[in-house]
């Protein structure tokens, strides 16, 4: 089996550490209740182009300060000794490397590093068979064109809902659902 899995919000914690470095940016203080909603930036009153430039400015040191979620690291680095593991992300090229050395710092173990906005047609060029992702729009759109996804539970994708959709709500559930998805 060929798995992809995302990293923001999926992998490692991206909002945390965005909401800490627009904190820091703006001197607004949101809590973790606030972080729960999928445009997060938006509670700064930012538009999506605003929030394109801060992030593009602050990126590198959102990315190396993200931590990854409990259990991520142990539970990817076990699928990768039994699975073809890819890790994808939509983040734009201008920070590979700054991912690239966080996977290598957390010593997180996988074939290949793909940086796709377009994550469906990647994973049919690269026969990937399950996407791990927190995205409700991936989940929707995999679901939809026959493709089994594990949608990683954050409080904004909680409305999607497929037969071929497993949610974990926490790294220690993705080894079972694969295995349903195995078995089925």
């Amino acid at each position: 089996m060929h798995i992809a899995v995302d990293l923001d919000n999926t992998l490692l914690n991206t909002t945390s550490a965005c909401i800490a470095c627009f904190d820091e940016l703006t001197g607004i203080t949101l809590t973790s209740a606030d972080g729960d909603h999928y445009r997060y930036y938006e509670f700064y009153g930012w538009d999506e182009e605003m929030y394109e430039y801060v992030y593009r400015r602050h990126g590198h040191k959102i990315h190396w300060s993200s931590l990854p979620y409990p259990n991520a690291v142990a539970v990817v680095n076990q699928l990768s000794k039994k699975y073809r593991l890819t890790i994808m992300t939509a983040r734009p090229d201008v920070f590979s490397r700054v991912t690239y050395d966080w996977l290598r710092h957390h010593r997180i173990e996988f074939n290949d590093l793909v940086f796709e906005r377009d994550k469906f047609a990647t994973c049919q060029t690269l026969n990937v068979d399950v996407l791990i992702d927190d995205a409700p729009h991936y989940a929707q759109e995999f679901s939809e064109k026959g493709k089994h996804f594990v949608i990683m539970d954050q409080p904004y994708n909680r409305q999607v809902e497929h037969s071929l959709i497993r949610r974990a709500s926490g790294w220690q559930q993705v080894t079972p659902l694969l295995s349903s998805f195995a078995s089925a």
